[in-house]
């Protein structure tokens, strides 16, 4: 669970348009020393950041390394520089005009010369290094010490209405998950609508053998049936599920040797979130997600109970679709036989409304990052070795995938 913590914090700084300080989010965790799986709601209140409380909770319950070891290696680059990677690239030019209204944003990720960076290119954030110093010395400082006043100032001065009470009352919560059962497999969804929407199309397609025994040309209608239901019974209201931002959140899925498993899903609202830096804590300001895009959040894990090993993990981001992409991942390893790399490849669709649906390539849908083990996760050493195991990041996207 250490390098979960580690990742987001690396993230709020190499890729701060899609994981800032300001996100909220969820995670599903498997623990095989407690033997069980359980969700991580980290959705603060509007203008509180959820995801550094929630990543001291993780690391709480079940970290193993220092705190400060997890933080450190993300302040020392946003204060000594780093590269810019592809992906945050072409976030600074896709926003462009966002950017240009929002000089102050525009400021923090200035290079050389003050114009916007390009690809490769070594910039530094002094002012989210002095934030990740107070969270890495003390993590209560953020939410209840001395830099909580001049944080709440600053928020509010960007019209944020959070208050002082409102950071020292917010605890991020353990949670049940939403469990599918399917032979010696259980499947573990997030408590979130986009949970409750994975996990009633996973009921649907995978438990009781639909989606095996349907032809391929059926397939892209069955698909959106079974997700045009699972949105009636899963989200009070919502009728449709528009496309929403194509990029609003970052996911990450993590696996240890010993079985322990996290997939974690983050939300800032939507790319740079609000465009307003909270004074000069490098944080800018989340917004809160349109019901659509909030479905993104929908990280699943499956593990046979049996044995306690984990055999798939996901999370997705890129607003509505990303339950159903998470999903498709899962029916293509899971049910299919298919390598995860050629699961994550294969074409996607996407119910929008009644009586209509898109399908790729006209516009990726969802971004998904997955581990797939088709005989469980186990140690080395033991009879079946961790190498039958595969980790993938989607092609669609600039995520990054190791072992």
């Amino acid at each position: 669970m250490d390098a979960a913590v580690a990742v987001f914090f690396t993230m709020t700084v190499t890729r701060p348009s899609i994981a800032g300080l300001a996100s909220s989010g969820q995670c599903v965790l498997f623990s095989e020393k407690v033997k069980r799986v359980e969700a991580l709601d980290f959705a603060g209140p509007p203008g509180v950041p959820g995801a550094p409380r929630g990543m001291y909770a993780l690391h709480a319950k079940y970290g193993k390394l220092r705190w400060e070891q997890m933080v450190k290696p993300a302040e020392d680059m946003a204060r000594f520089g780093f590269l810019v990677s592809r992906g945050f690239a072409r976030d600074l030019a896709a926003s462009s005009a966002l950017l240009a209204d929002n000089p102050a944003l525009a400021r923090l990720y200035a290079g050389s010369g003050g114009r916007l960076p390009l690809e490769g290119e070594r910039i530094s954030q002094l002012a989210l290094a002095a934030t990740l110093g107070v969270i890495r010395r003390s993590p209560g400082d953020f939410y209840n010490g001395a830099f909580l006043q001049s944080y709440v100032a600053a928020a509010r001065a960007t019209g944020s209405d959070v208050t002082v009470e409102a950071m020292r009352g917010y605890a991020p919560q353990f949670r049940e998950t939403i469990q599918v059962t399917q032979d010696l497999l259980i499947s573990h969804f997030a408590p979130t609508p986009g949970g409750a929407v994975a996990a009633g199309m996973w009921t649907g397609l995978a438990t009781d053998g639909k989606y095996r025994g349907a032809a391929a040309q059926a397939r892209p209608a069955l698909l959106a049936d079974t997700q045009a239901k699972a949105v009636a019974q899963s989200v009070s209201g919502m009728n449709e599920m528009p496309l929403g931002a194509s990029q609003s959140g970052a996911s990450f899925v993590i696996a240890d040797q010993d079985s322990n498993t996290v997939a974690c899903a983050f939300s800032m609202g939507r790319m740079f979130g609000s465009a307003k830096p909270a004074g000069d804590t490098g944080i800018v300001m989340a917004v809160p997600p349109t019901a659509s895009d909030a479905l993104a959040i929908a990280p699943m894990l499956t593990i046979n109970p049996r044995v306690n090993k984990m055999f798939f993990a996901a999370a997705g981001s890129g607003g509505a679709p990303a339950p159903a992409a998470e999903v498709l991942t899962g029916l293509g390893t899971m049910i299919e036989g298919k390598p995860l790399a050629a699961a994550l490849a294969a074409p996607r669709s996407h119910w929008v409304s009644a009586g209509r649906a898109v399908s790729e390539p006209q516009i990726p849908l969802g971004f998904v990052n997955a581990f797939y083990c088709p005989e469980g996760l186990v140690s080395p050493g033991a009879e079946k070795p961790i190498s039958v195991c595969s980790v993938e990041a989607d092609k669609r996207g600039f995520g990054l995938a190791t072992r």
